[in-house]
């Protein structure tokens, strides 16, 4: 196997796939994912539960499940 595989520094994937996960992990189908305008920061907002996830929140799940660590999300 291609040692390069193991010396990743990132990965990535789609907002859609992120947002089930998330949604996957609350059990809360209203997640929407959006950024901010002004800060440009990542969020997922919950409408039926009144709660906002940033980037450190998510970044913190996802790094558990994976077991991996994470320290920025970006988006394209």
């Amino acid at each position: 196997m291609d040692s390069r595989f193991f010396e990743r520094k990132c990965f990535v994937t789609t907002s859609e796939s992120l947002l089930k996960f998330m949604q996957e992990q609350e059990d809360d189908s209203s997640l929407t994912f959006d950024m901010e305008k002004d800060t440009k920061e990542i969020f997922l907002y919950s409408p039926a539960y009144d709660v906002e996830y940033n980037e450190d929140d998510i970044i913190e799940r996802v790094s558990n499940e994976l077991n991996v660590s994470l320290s920025v999300l970006a988006m394209n």
